[in-house]
């Protein structure tokens, strides 16, 4: 996993890293060695949606202690998403040569979430009417000012057990933050197996984008027409296309844990309408 990040900068996972450690003090203390070299590949040669994956690679003690660090790392991001979506801290990306900023308004979109699993953000996914739109889908590495960090949360952590108590309530209101949890939590908050992540998740290898199974994806658009037919404006529950490509969405979400471009989704789904409704001519 090959990065660049301008110097005085650092990357995504490893700002969150930092003001996880900041927020919770004690528990990021005298961590065994294994986990001291986990840690460290974050952000460099792993990305941060594989930490769920080394659950199981504790027992007993240790499983319960690098759970609390795993639970911390998470708020943290919650942290640091409110905290760019208020305006306190800026995102950057290296566009054509350039530092790009990330318009705050982008981390209170759903998408806004992604970019905390693997450090990069699609390009074509963020809000920038009057730039780089002739790049099209490219996915790039976000990164933050490592000074503008350390101003955001190392004097409130010095003085507060958590981290950015008021950025929720200052943060602008007209764009929604997305607080459903959408990865890495079980549904009661329990410690979840990597066999359990894997079965909702899917094979995601350490430092690879998660996949999806379009056939499977395919085959649940097949069995919900099957069941409600084509959209209609006469069904409440499926009147447009819209309303199937909602659902397409929350069932990957469900499925895979994290939901595909709707870029990707279209085009499959104009094949499978197609496909569709050359079936009923058939019969």
């Amino acid at each position: 996993m090959s990065r660049f990040i301008p110097a005085d900068h650092i990357g995504l996972e490893r700002g969150v890293l930092q003001v996880a450690e900041w927020s919770d003090t004690e528990i990021w203390q005298g961590l065994p060695s294994e986990e001291v070299q986990l840690w460290h590949r974050l952000g460099r040669s792993m990305y941060a949606q594989g930490l769920e994956f080394q659950i199981d690679r504790f027992s007993g003690p240790e499983r319960k202690s690098f759970f609390e660090r795993y639970l911390s790392y998470l708020s943290a991001e919650s942290e640091v998403r409110k905290s760019l979506h208020a305006g306190y801290l800026t995102a950057y990306v290296l566009a054509e040569g350039h530092s790009v900023t990330v318009d705050r308004e982008f981390w209170g979109t759903e998408a806004g979430i992604f970019p905390f699993g693997d450090g990069m953000i699609n390009i074509a996914g963020a809000v920038w009417p009057d730039r780089v739109l002739n790049l099209g889908i490219v996915r790039t590495i976000v990164f933050l000012r490592e000074v503008d960090l350390a101003k955001r949360f190392v004097k409130i952590a010095a003085s507060s057990p958590r981290v950015l108590n008021d950025s929720a309530t200052n943060a602008p209101a007209e764009i929604p933050i997305l607080t459903e949890p959408t990865r890495r939590e079980g549904p009661t908050g329990r410690p979840v197996s990597g066999s359990e992540i894997y079965t909702k998740v899917g094979s995601t290898r350490l430092g690879r984008k998660p996949t999806y199974d379009w056939p499977d994806v395919e085959e649940f658009v097949r069995k919900t027409l099957e069941h409600q037919g084509l959209p209609s404006a006469d069904d409440p529950d499926l009147p447009d296309q819209a309303a199937l490509e909602r659902r397409i969405m929350q069932h990957c979400l469900q499925r895979y844990g994290r939901e595909p471009a709707i870029s990707n989704v279209r085009p499959k789904l104009a094949k499978w309408l197609k496909a569709f409704k050359e079936a009923q001519v058939r019969n």
